[in-house]
Parts: C-alpha cells; structure tokens; sequence
C-alpha cells in the first residue's frame, strides 16, 4: 500500500505501479468521481461555463503553451499538472499522481487487455508483463450535466497537456477492441485512476506569511492575512469603519478586494482616511442608510446638535 491506498506491480518497464481502483472509488469495477482537467473537486456540470482554469479557448489562465489560446495572450508553458491540480495527489497523497500520457501509453503497449465483466460491470482486464493485473471500467465520460457511454466507453484522464492545442489533455480511451489514446477537452470529467513511482518524490511546497494590516484601527479592519503554500491565491479585504474610506494599499495598489498570489513573506496595510463631512459649509454623517443619504449634525438655525 501507498499512503492507504492499493496497488498492483504490473512489471512495467518503468517500474511504475498502478493502482487498484479509481478516485472516489472503493472497489476496481466502481466508477469512482469524475474531474476536468486541473480541478481536484467533482461538480454537477462540466463546461467552460464553469472551468477553473479558463472559461473558453482563448481564455486560459493556466496550463497554456500558445499565446492565441491564452487570456489576453496568457502564456505560462506548463504542460504537466502540478501537484496542486492533480486530483490523484489531493485526495489521496502521498507520491500519489495522475499518470502522464506517456505512462498511459507505456500501459497500454506493454499489457495484455482483455474485456471483461466484473461484478457487473463491462471494463478492460489489463495483465502486465509479470502476470499481475488491474481493472479498468468502462467508466465513460461526462459533459454538461450528463453522463456518457458509461458501460461501453473508457475515459481516463492523464496529466500532460495536449501541447498542439492547449485547450485539450491526453486521455486513455477504450471500447471494446480497441485501446487509443487521443486528446479530450479540458473542461470534460473524466474519471483518474492514480499511478505512484516508488522512487518519486513529490517536493512539498514552501509556505509564507502574509501579514495584513489598517494604518488605524478605529478607521477600519483588514482580512485575508495567514500562512499560506506558494502559489495560493489570496484575496486580501479592507472594510471601512463608518465616517471613513478605503483609500490604497501601501504600495499604492487601490484594488478592493484584492487578489494576490503568495510567493513570498509579504506585509500589506490598509489606509484609510475619513471621508469628507462637510456640505457647503455645513456638516453631515452618513448614517450607512440603504439610501446613501447623509443627514446634518444640526437644525437650521442651530450652530449645536443641542441647539
């Protein structure tokens, strides 16, 4: 076992192990959850509409090789899912990964597949060059709110990227008879069957403060200050206290709320200042009322809130 987790040596060239059910799954022949590539959380729809990493093919924020697919010319040339993003790491830990394209390939190549049903459920049988075997269901795939070819159709998602067309990642597909592995979008769920190499490590990342403070405290109050791995976006508030305002960050940003991603130790303070009181000579306090309006501190006539 790995971190909890069952395997199977199936004598690969590569010594790589594979393991013994999917992601979500208790049992080989289970289906297990489903995940768009580079999200780690499984969801009820699957499309641009709600992709993390891009909400069509030409706005990625991620994982992009080629400035025209990129948003507004984004380009960061990760071809590999890191940790982070990879839905086999986050659940299950450890040296836990999805394979890459080039493992699923090795898999496929230098295994036995013969089609099976087990327990019901229609799959592959994959038999190494040691005799061990894995199952994989014919899972299917999901897109939209609907599930796929589940019972006839393979669908296993891998970590490499499609570099010809980054709005694309290699996946491991199957029917009946045939084994390929092509490109699938994005934004698609596909279920992970983990891989780990025994002599892999996968390098924790560092982790950094960010301290968040106001200039002062009776103006207003700040949030968004911790400790955090690098890489984290952080979102970063300044909340005004009544009679005062936001007014910029200490380095001269004016962003509320603002965004930040942790790549160091990092303070960040909050100025506020008190808003203006006065009206043609004559003061007023903003009540904070759902209208905005803003009522004087006295009566005509009067030069005291008393008078």
């Amino acid at each position: 076992m790995n971190a909890g987790h069952e395997y199977v040596d199936l004598g690969l060239p590569s010594g790589l192990k594979w393991a013994t059910c999917n992601v979500g799954a208790n049992s080989p022949e289970e289906y297990g959850d489903y995940f768009a590539w580079g999200e780690t959380t499984p969801k009820d729809d699957y499309s641009w509409d709600n992709y993390k990493y891009g909400t069509d093919n030409d706005e990625l924020i991620k994982y992009c090789n080629n400035s025209s697919y990129g948003k507004d010319g984004f380009m960061d040339n990760k071809t590999v899912l890191e940790p982070e993003d990879d839905a086999a790491h986050v659940y299950w830990g450890g040296t836990w990964r999805m394979p890459t394209e080039a493992e699923q390939d090795e898999l496929k190549n230098n295994c036995e597949w013969e089609w099976i049903t087990l327990n019901g459920v229609g799959g592959y049988k994959v038999t190494g060059p040691n005799g061990n075997s894995i199952f994989l269901p014919a899972a299917g795939w999901r897109y939209d709110s609907s599930l796929y070819y589940a019972g006839s159709n393979g669908c296993y998602g891998s970590s490499s990227l499609y570099t010809d067309n980054p709005n694309y990642a290699y996946n491991m597909r199957f029917v009946s008879g045939r084994i390929w592995i092509p490109n699938g979008g994005r934004y698609c769920g596909t279920p992970v069957r983990p891989v780990y190499d025994a002599n892999s490590v996968i390098p924790e990342k560092n982790q950094y403060t960010i301290k968040v403070s106001a200039n002062n405290s009776s103006y207003g109050s700040v949030s968004g200050g911790g400790t955090y791995e690098e890489g984290t976006q952080v979102t970063l508030n300044a909340t005004a206290n009544l009679g005062y305002k936001f007014k910029e960050w200490n380095d001269g940003n004016t962003d509320n709320p603002r965004v930040i991603t942790v790549t160091q130790d990092e303070s960040y303070t909050a100025y506020f200042e008190k808003e203006s009181t006065e009206n043609a000579g004559h003061e007023y306090v903003d009540l904070g009322l759902p209208s905005g309006l803003k009522w004087a501190t006295c009566n005509v006539g009067a030069t005291t809130p008393e008078g």
